[in-house]
């Protein structure tokens, strides 16, 4: 399944288990409401781990790290909160907001979902 919006792409996946949710683009203020009816789907999934793949992400404005707040919220009531997300301009300003402390941070899908 897969969801876009002017910049923003999202792609939902079930994998081992695990609900992986591939957002690539700019998740811009545009794109915020965009990027939460994208990523519902598999919230209502009750996964046991989310996996935000934002590898290929190129920004994101305070907004859209405000919707993947509540995504983590949500998802930590019944399961984990997972992300990839790869050095570059949206891990430093991720970083800076305190959001990565939301997250298990991996380096790749795979090794979220080999993760115990």
């Amino acid at each position: 399944m897969g969801s876009s919006a002017s910049h923003v792409r999202v792609t939902l996946e079930a994998l081992d288990g695990a609900q992986v949710a591939r957002v690539s683009g700019s998740a811009g203020f545009a794109e915020a409401e965009a990027l939460e009816r994208a990523l519902a789907p598999a919230l209502l999934q009750r996964p046991s781990r989310l996996i935000l793949d934002l590898s290929e992400l190129k920004f994101i404005s305070s907004l859209a790290m405000g919707v993947l707040r509540r995504v983590s919220a949500s998802t930590q009531t019944h399961g984990r909160a997972m992300m990839v997300l790869p050095e570059g301009n949206v891990r430093e300003v991720m970083q800076r907001c305190r959001m990565l402390e939301l997250f298990e941070q991996f380096a790749s899908v795979e090794s979220a979902l080999s993760a115990a």
